[in-house]
């Protein structure tokens, strides 16, 4: 939404909650699979930083 991310990775829940709210449902495809515990970090420049702040 917002031309803001291609994806998400979070709560399934939650984002459908706030699909459904914003009347987005049928925009986003929900995926069922669980991600495994992994060796990364996420990465993000120093000029969108006050989108995690």
């Amino acid at each position: 939404m917002n031309n803001r991310a291609d994806v998400f990775i979070g709560n399934k829940w939650t984002a459908d909650f706030y699909l459904k709210k914003f009347r987005q449902e049928k925009n986003y495809i929900i995926l069922d699979e669980v991600i495994e515990p992994a060796d990364y970090t996420i990465a993000v420049k120093r000029e969108i930083n006050r989108f995690f702040s």
